[in-house]
């Protein structure tokens, strides 16, 4: 339990650090905790891979981090390229909307890792977890870096 004291400690100082005191003071920057979530659990080790992880473990190991760098202020947030139990994690209704917006109130940005936008459609994701249109994931829904045209 000392691990994930630190891990959210880390976290909550890295925020105040980078944003300080008011986010619009000269000398702060928007901090962006990443890569939401479970990242550095993928299969083999490898980058842009598949991760399962219980919904247990994931609350007990992986959020608690992410949960203080929100808690402490943090304007933005980075979603992961890799899946998360068979979902995108750009595009993951669970993690995003139930936990960051929903249980943790986050009303800031969601930042797409890279090109994963326009990897819901090239691996035909687009209609199974965006709907009939993905264009809400390019920006206007909070999804923006790395926007690219998905239709």
């Amino acid at each position: 339990m000392k691990i994930l004291f630190l891990g959210a400690a880390l976290a909550r100082a890295y925020v105040r650090g980078y944003q300080g005191a008011r986010l619009d003071a000269p000398d702060s920057i928007a901090a962006c905790p990443k890569h939401f979530v479970g990242y550095g659990a993928v299969e083999g080790g490898r980058d842009y891979n598949s991760v399962e992880i219980s919904e247990h473990t994931l609350r007990q190991f992986y959020l608690p981090p992410f949960h203080a760098a929100i808690d402490a202020g943090a304007a933005t947030l980075m979603s992961s390229f890799n899946s998360l139990n068979a979902v995108p994690s750009t595009a993951n209704p669970f993690t995003l909307k139930q936990i960051l917006k929903g249980a943790w109130g986050f009303q800031g940005i969601v930042d797409s890792d890279y090109t994963s936008v326009g990897e819901l459609v090239a691996h035909r994701h687009r209609q199974r977890w965006c709907g009939s249109s993905a264009q809400g994931f390019s920006g206007r829904r909070g999804h923006g870096h790395g926007q690219q045209p998905l239709s």
